[in-house]
């Protein structure tokens, strides 16, 4: 199943498809390429690194500006919400572990896979 989101209102089916699995923020700083962010999910952060464990993934497009502040350096992060800051045109995920993640976006387009 895939899923295009362009609007605010629409991000609350990645939040509920995704909630509570993991992502390795050193994926996410590898695939940073071409204006496009790839995040892939796992179920569990210990088999995260096993790509046959992924569930799903969210491609965020056009984007102008990565923001990655790891302070606590853990790798795998779980995932609790995606935010859009309409007036900034920024998307902000919020993890259990902090992490400040903030990905500049113009216009919002947003491609969630889910392999289930």
């Amino acid at each position: 199943m895939e899923i295009t989101i362009n609007h605010v209102k629409e991000l609350k089916k990645i939040t509920s498809l995704v909630h509570d699995s993991w992502f390795d923020i050193d994926q996410v700083l590898k695939d940073h390429k071409d204006g496009v962010v790839k995040i892939y999910f796992y179920k569990t952060s210990k088999l995260a690194a096993d790509e046959i464990n992924r569930f799903a993934s969210i491609n965020i497009k056009n984007i102008q500006r990565l923001e990655i502040k790891d302070t606590e350096k853990i790798g795998y992060y779980d995932f609790n919400e995606i935010k859009y800051l309409e007036k900034e045109r920024c998307l902000v995920i919020t993890t259990g572990v902090p992490i400040g993640i903030r990905i500049y976006v113009d216009p919002l387009e947003v491609i969630l896979e889910n392999n289930q």
